[in-house]
This record gives C-alpha cells, sequence and structure tokens, in this order.
C-alpha cells in the first residue's frame, strides 16, 4: 500500500517539480526510463529519470533530469537530484543502485548513465560510461554529488579509440561493488 500511495503521490506532484525546476521555458518531456524503487535515503524511495529536450536545441541531443520521491520525512516528497547532459549524443541510465561507498554506514546512490559514440572518421566507436554518485544528508532531504567518489570509480569509453581497442572496468554495478570491497 505504501508503495502505491508513493507512485500516486510521484505523479501528482512530479510534474509541478519538473516545471518549477526545468531551466528551459519550451521544451519536450519524455520519461527517460520506468520508475524505480530504490532503499535511498530510506525504503520505499522512487527515483524517476525524465528526457528533457530543449526546444530551440534539439540537435545537441536531451538532458535527462533525475528526481527522488522520499517518504523520509514522515509524508512523500519529490527532490530535484540534478540532470545529465549530452556529451556528444543523448545520455542514456545504464544502472540505478545503492552501496556505502564511504563506509559511514548510510548507502549512496549510484548512477551509471552511458553515452553511445561514433565518429567513424577518427576510428573512434563504443559506449562513453559516466558514474553519478549522491549522498543524503543526515536528515533525509538535502542530497549532494560526491566527486571524490566519482573521480575513484572515474569515467571512460569501452570500444574503439583511434583504431585501437579501449576497454572500461566500470561498466556496471557488480564491477563498482567490487572496486569498494577492497581494504
Amino acid at each position: 500500500m505504501k508503495v502505491f500511495y508513493l507512485i500516486l503521490v510521484f505523479l501528482l506532484v512530479l510534474p509541478s517539480e519538473i516545471q518549477a525546476n526545468s531551466q528551459w521555458g519550451d521544451s519536450v518531456t519524455s520519461i527517460a526510463s520506468p520508475t524505480l524503487e530504490i532503499d535511498f535515503p530510506s525504503g520505499n524511495s522512487l527515483i524517476q529519470f525524465f528526457r528533457v529536450t530543449k526546444s530551440e536545441d534539439r540537435e545537441s541531443g536531451s538532458d535527462i533530469e533525475m528526481y527522488l520521491t522520499s517518504p523520509a520525512t514522515g509524508s512523500p516528497r519529490s527532490y530535484y537530484l540534478g540532470k545529465i547532459e549530452p556529451q556528444g549524443d543523448s545520455p542514456n541510465i545504464e544502472s540505478v543502485f545503492t552501496l556505502d561507498v564511504d563506509r559511514d554506514g548510510r548507502k549512496e546512490l549510484l548512477i551509471i548513465a552511458r553515452w553511445e559514440i561514433s565518429h567513424l572518421g577518427l576510428e573512434t566507436e563504443g559506449n562513453y560510461y559516466k558514474t553519478y554518485v549522491y549522498k543524503a544528508g543526515k536528515d533525509g532531504l538535502n542530497f549532494t554529488r560526491m566527486k571524490d567518489v566519482e573521480s575513484v570509480i572515474g569515467e571512460g569509453l569501452d570500444g574503439t579509440r583511434e583504431g585501437k581497442s579501449v576497454y572500461y572496468r566500470y561498466r556496471n554495478a557488480e564491477s563498482i561493488r567490487k572496486l569498494f570491497r577492497k581494504p
């Protein structure tokens, strides 16, 4: 029943949140992935990704805006986490999971984004990956990016760069979990 209530709140509250937070007046918005139930910052939270295309600049691709609906303070509220911008192509959400990366007893939110890369003239193609890491404040209301953790994970291309094969290790949740299991 709680999940049903959260989804209902998510559908009623979120459209006004998007309108209030969107930086572009005239844009096209669509859902970039299904609504996901996640245990961040508390159980029964929902995360949603919306693809936002600027009407004046449709050729550069679309951003993904990220919203979290959480009952952390008792009644469910929606929060704007941030956006993932195009890098030659529109981003895609590859994986969403939680992990206690700083070993403080509280899980952080990790979002792996992927962009398709194709520069045939440069003999470069494949998938480019970047992981976004968010920490919840002790109150469960404020969210900050953990750029220091993001730099440990890094970002990179998996495919071919200038005719040579390249491999990016942290393309999925399991590879990142293994990275942070090390002593």
